[in-house]
């Protein structure tokens, strides 16, 4: 009798289990977004589309080419959103990118960012070499966002490229 049961209870459970939604049934109390997406897969395979290198240097150098221009305007949030891009897809900027971002770095009172432009300016000098006002533009960014550690990190940065701190 308790075998019999059991057995009863599993086989509610399992049809329960695999019947459809009562909202997703057609009748009276039927929602109709909910029809509509019945037939639809719940998981999709997610195609990621890989561009070609051609594509790639192209959105590369206009990031490169935007940086400087984010800086003037004021539109320091979106430069430090494209400097992580850049990072992201393996570009380097030059000197006028160097600076805008750590412009902005300086304004929106990011360090953590202003330190990992210093260590990318140490690892890929720009053309005209790297100069105390980036080092001075990365520091404001540590004053203002009061990351001594970083600021530390950016002196240490310094002292390997020669460029001895003076009293600003």
């Amino acid at each position: 009798m308790a075998c019999t049961i059991n057995l009863f209870l599993a086989l509610a459970l399992y049809a329960e289990a695999w019947a459809p939604h009562p909202s997703l049934q057609s009748g009276i109390y039927s929602n109709s977004f909910a029809r509509a997406i019945r037939n639809v897969p719940r998981v999709e395979p997610i195609k990621m589309a890989v561009a070609t290198s051609a594509d790639a240097e192209e959105e590369v150098a206009a990031i490169i080419a935007e940086l400087p221009i984010l800086g003037e305007r004021g539109h320091y949030n979106k430069a430090v959103r494209k400097y992580k891009l850049l990072r992201k897809m393996g570009g380097v900027a030059d000197g006028p990118a160097y600076r805008g971002i750590l412009k902005s770095c300086a304004q929106a009172r990011v360090p953590q960012i202003s330190e990992k432009v210093v260590q990318d300016m140490l690892k890929h000098p720009p053309q005209d070499g790297v100069n105390i006002e980036d080092m001075r533009m990365a520091l404001l960014a540590c004053a203002r966002g009061a990351r001594p550690v970083e600021a530390l990190q950016i002196l240490e940065a310094m002292n390997k490229v020669n460029i001895t701190p003076d009293l600003d």
